[in-house]
Formats: structure tokens, C-alpha cells, sequence
């Protein structure tokens, strides 16, 4: 018998085992990707694409907490969020990039 998905969204921090959830859809949580960045950030001091994600980031928190759903331009910040995703991050640690792979992978952002 196969299993019917639930009706549900899952907002995860790119744990594997959280994909594999059968629900409707996953989304990234914004808060653990905050975390994420704060440590690769002392990789890393003297690159600036993490610091630019997580000022995104940080700008996508602080509008859903004070502002109306239908009032925040998510696909301004969707777009600049993807832009962030196409650039090139080789020459910067091995941990960032993995970072960048793995948001690339799943490009699912929970505003």
C-alpha cells in the first residue's frame, strides 16, 4: 500500500531526513541558515557572500515580523536570494560552498 502525502508544508534546516518526509512541501527555515552562516563566517573573514545572504536573510526576518503578509515584496527578495545562489563561491571555503550547493539543491525559502 503506498502512502498518501499529508497535506502539509515542513520547514526544516536541510537535514536529509527532513526531505524524505512525506508531506506536501519543505521550505528551508530562515533562522537555521542564519545560524549556518554566523559559524561560516568565521571560516571565512575575509569573504563577503556570506555576509550579503545573511543580511538578506536577516532583512526577510525582521519584514515578516513587522509587516503584513500581502505587503512584503517576497519576489524582490526571492530574486535577490537566487542571484546570491548564481554567484561564484570557488575560491572560498569548502564549508561555504557546500552551504551554497546545498541551497542551490533544495531553493526553497520559508519567508
Amino acid at each position: 500500500m503506498k502512502l498518501q502525502k499529508i497535506d502539509t508544508t515542513v520547514v526544516f534546516d536541510l537535514q536529509r531526513t527532513h526531505m524524505q518526509m512525506n508531506v506536501a512541501d519543505h521550505q528551508i527555515c530562515l533562522a537555521h541558515i542564519l545560524r549556518e552562516l554566523t559559524y561560516l563566517t568565521e571560516l571565512d573573514t575575509t569573504q563577503t557572500w556570506i555576509s550579503q545572504l545573511a543580511e538578506l536573510i536577516s532583512e526577510a526576518i525582521r519584514k515578516r515580523k513587522t509587516e503584513l503578509w500581502e505587503n512584503i515584496d517576497r519576489i524582490s527578495i526571492l530574486d535577490r536570494f537566487r542571484i546570491l545562489l548564481k554567484t561564484c563561491t570557488d575560491n572560498l571555503h569548502q564549508k561555504i560552498i557546500a552551504m551554497q550547493n546545498s541551497l542551490i539543491k533544495h531553493n526553497k525559502i520559508c519567508i
